[in-house]
């Protein structure tokens, strides 16, 4: 997967790209945790397809639960 944030005074945004499976069914059990992980962490976000997502971070956020399912 690749992360990136972008940075500036008053946004924070983290757009990652979530990298098919070979195992059946992988691929949509990880979007189901990160959506319900976006959810309950009351962010924005953006969907671009099945795999790209952008996510507004507040600053102060603790992202760790977010971040250690997108790895």
């Amino acid at each position: 997967m690749g992360l990136s944030i972008d940075i500036s005074i008053r946004l924070r945004v983290l757009r990652t790209l979530l990298m098919p499976s070979e195992e059946t069914g992988r691929l949509g059990r990880s979007i189901n945790l990160i959506k319900n992980s976006i959810k309950e962490s009351r962010l924005l976000s953006e969907w671009h397809g099945e795999r790209f997502i952008a996510i507004d971070v507040p600053p102060g956020t603790d992202m760790s639960t977010l971040f250690a399912l997108l790895q």
